[in-house]
């Protein structure tokens, strides 16, 4: 009886492990073609709604809660196959502040302050630039029209060039009664790892024609295998 036990016990474990690795080979192809998982299913600003169909994500860092810098941030965006997301109207930061209300996004947020600080955006000040505001510019070289950066913060406009900053995140101002609107501060580039600093960057990319369909597809599919694993441990 007890061999009969333990060969069902067998057949199980392998029958999960086999199921997680079906689930990791998915999630490999969805990650190396380029398109994130439903573990992370990017939201679109749709043509329909007033955007430009352009799909956002906002990632939390991966270094234990602490900040990552604006460089790593770039490079992982561009490691999902997009960009820091770029910002050209009052409309589009309304949408992206929205995919990042959540406290888990913005160091700081559960502390006393007066401020947080929010994810990294794509926007950085060239070498040799007339400060503070001079010579911004996105990673995708769209023109720099559309800014919002905090004005009047403790009598201080921004950007304030503070140590040399030239990277854009978002920065969340709360006074004695209510929140502040999703505004613009400029940091200098915070190493990752660090007590301070952003601890989640916002990706933006341009779907190719086929990306919506892979997109629908890796939703379905990682869902249906979570499931199924999930039946299958409890």
């Amino acid at each position: 009886m007890k061999e009969a036990e333990d060969g069902c016990n067998t057949h199980a474990h392998t029958h999960t492990h086999t199921q997680k690795s079906q689930l990791f080979v998915l999630l490999t192809i969805l990650v190396v073609g380029g398109v994130r998982t439903a573990a992370a299913v990017p939201t679109q600003w749709t043509v329909a709604s007033g955007g430009n169909d352009h799909y956002y994500e906002a990632v939390i860092s991966l270094f234990n809660g602490r900040s990552i810098s604006w460089a790593d941030a770039n490079n992982a965006a561009q490691d999902r196959g997009g960009y820091l997301a770029t910002i050209q109207s009052l409309d589009e930061n309304t949408f992206v502040y929205g995919l990042i209300t959540g406290y888990e996004y913005w160091h700081g947020a559960m502390q006393p302050a007066t401020s947080f600080t929010g994810p990294w955006l794509g926007g950085m000040q060239m070498p040799n630039s007339v400060e503070p505001a001079g010579g911004w510019t996105w990673v995708t070289g769209e023109p720099w029209t559309y800014t919002n950066w905090h004005l009047n913060w403790g009598g201080v406009d921004l950007p304030d060039n503070v140590d040399n900053a030239d990277k854009l995140h978002f920065v969340q101002v709360w006074s004695s009664t209510s929140q502040s609107t999703p505004y613009w501060d400029d940091l200098r580039d915070i190493p990752s790892g660090s007590d301070s600093g952003p601890v989640a960057y916002i990706v933006e990319w341009v779907p190719e024609p086929s990306t919506a369909i892979l997109l629908a597809f890796g939703a379905v599919a990682v869902s249906f295998f979570g499931q199924r694993l999930n039946r299958s441990t409890t």
